[in-house]
């Protein structure tokens, strides 16, 4: 998709494109991923020695891991490998925050669009009305999903200045309060174990 619109659309026009958090958006690159559990220990000791990393051959896979940990690259993605190359830029949403991706507002339209429309129920058909809403999606239309989402965003803020001035300063009063009552609650806890281990050995 990055080589069709950059050859419609050439190299000048700034292009972005907005992601959620998929499993595929979020495949990194060979060269950064860390060795993980499930790999036998001779494949983690080679990733050290790839990247001429010090260890001592008698480590356990447990210990290598945590020095592979220790000197982990910074993740890369293949979707931004991808887009760097073609001069698009990528915009990650928040976790559980599709509702800030203008794609699904056309999404919705193209499945209300094809819903009213289908009349036969074949596969060609859904084709055809497909064709005929991208092609009906202009500028017009496309900026209009924009500003709606802005209200999202904008609610959003609003939310997260409420959150941050009047929930989290409660929340740090409390703090000290509720500690003392969790220790208290372990502490009767603690003396009602001893006294079930005392009427224990009595009987």
């Amino acid at each position: 998709s990055n080589v069709l619109t950059r050859f419609f659309l050439g190299n000048k026009p700034r292009i972005c494109l907005v992601i959620d958090n998929a499993t595929w958006h979020n495949q990194q690159t060979d060269d950064s991923k860390v060795p993980t559990r499930s790999l036998r220990k001779v494949t983690i000791q080679n990733w050290l020695d790839q990247r001429n990393i010090e260890y001592e051959p008698v480590l356990t896979k447990a210990e290598l891991l945590e020095i592979a940990v220790k000197f982990a690259p910074p993740r890369r993605y293949k979707v931004d490998e991808a887009a760097q190359r073609f001069n698009v830029e990528i915009l990650r949403l928040p976790v559980k925050h599709s509702a800030l991706n203008p794609i699904e507002l056309a999404w919705a339209g193209l499945k209300n669009y094809i819903r009213d429309n289908n009349m036969n129920f074949r596969l060609v058909d859904v084709h055809n009305l497909t064709m005929e809403y991208l092609a009906a999606v202009d500028g017009p239309l496309s900026t209009s999903y924009f500003q709606h989402i802005k209200t999202y965003e904008d609610s959003f803020k609003v939310a997260y200045k409420y959150v941050q001035e009047v929930v989290d300063p409660t929340l740090d009063e409390n703090d000290d309060e509720t500690f003392d009552n969790d220790s208290n609650d372990d502490e009767s806890v603690i003396h009602s174990d001893d006294l079930d281990d005392d009427d224990s050995s009595d009987t």
